[in-house]
């Protein structure tokens, strides 16, 4: 299992350190002062470090800047622009401080599962479940074989940005350790094959997959640019229609859940909002859903005219 080592000026909280202990995570403490005077660090560690303001977030990435080690960061404060500046330092994932054991537990699971990977033969299968968080290098690639990917972006401010969703056959490349605070996260359980780059470069069909998001993803910041709020959540869901959509006596079903508030991160709105717009839509019959709660399934009675459909679905 991980090896855990967690950075902190104070003692974590006891109960998810139990947590973890329980999970069968091998914990190591080390004072964010005894930092500096660490001289290696163990290469099968995660490194979590956590702080709450920016003087121990500053000597934090200050120590571990220049051993690059594989780490996270954990905002034990109430200020969302740590959160960014973290992502900005290097850190693949950072902790809210909203963020309850399991989803810490589950996100550990899933980065373990990826490094396991990564010391082994590469473009073996992934197995993500749903809400994992999924950790690439920037010379590598995924391809989806079941199972929906989504893409997303934090900002300063705490909100979050759904920048798209990724299914079945399309390609999602790792992203550069920057201050752009974009992460993949499990929509769904996934199935997927790791890939190195220099193996996207050398087949022309996973350039092809990956040509076709690039498509998609111009034709998402298309729809988000939209002057008219219910033009953008038509435009998303085409889109996701033309991803995910299934043909229906009444239209096109669009069989992948998708909340309000995921919209309204899509689209730049509140979830009250597009409860309004959605509304709205369904009194000019341009859109209707069927069933309710996590079943909820929205549906196009005019078929979307986009064609960014991947060849190879």
């Amino acid at each position: 299992m991980l090896k855990v080592l967690l950075i902190s000026s104070d003692l974590p909280d006891q109960a998810l350190l139990g947590q973890l202990l329980d999970a069968g995570y091998r914990l190591s403490l080390l004072r964010l002062e005894q930092l500096a005077k660490q001289t290696t660090i163990a290469d099968q560690s995660l490194l979590v470090g956590c702080f709450t303001n920016e003087d121990e977030l500053a000597q934090l990435t200050e120590n571990l800047g220049s051993q690059e080690p594989l780490w996270w960061g954990w905002n034990q404060s109430n200020y969302p622009h740590l959160t960014l500046k973290a992502y900005e330092a290097g850190a693949r994932h950072v902790i809210t401080n909203d963020a309850n054991a399991s989803q810490i537990i589950q996100n550990l699971n899933a980065l373990h599962v990826s490094q396991l990977h990564q010391q082994t033969t590469r473009g073996r299968e992934q197995q993500y479940p749903r809400g994992a968080m999924v950790h690439l290098q920037a010379d590598q690639a995924l391809l989806i074989e079941t199972g929906i990917l989504s893409l997303q972006v934090n900002h300063p401010d705490g909100s979050n940005v759904l920048l798209g969703l990724f299914g079945p056959n399309q390609l999602v490349c790792g992203h550069p350790h920057d201050g752009c605070a974009i992460y993949l996260q499990a929509h769904t359980p996934i199935s997927a094959q790791l890939l190195p780059w220099q193996r996207v470069l050398s087949e022309p069909s996973l350039i092809e997959r990956l040509r076709m998001r690039l498509q998609l993803m111009e034709a998402w910041a298309s729809c988000q640019a939209h002057p008219y709020l219910d033009q953008r959540v038509l435009g998303i869901l085409n889109l996701l229609a033309e991803q995910f959509g299934k043909q229906h006596n009444q239209g096109l079903l669009i069989d992948v859940r998708i909340t309000h508030e995921q919209l309204a991160s899509a689209v730049g709105s509140t979830r009250a909002t597009i409860s309004r717009i959605i509304r709205d839509l369904r009194t000019r019959s341009m859109l209707d859903s069927h069933f309710s709660g996590s079943n909820e399934r929205f549906w196009l009675p005019i078929v979307p005219h986009y064609h960014h459909t991947h060849p190879f679905a």
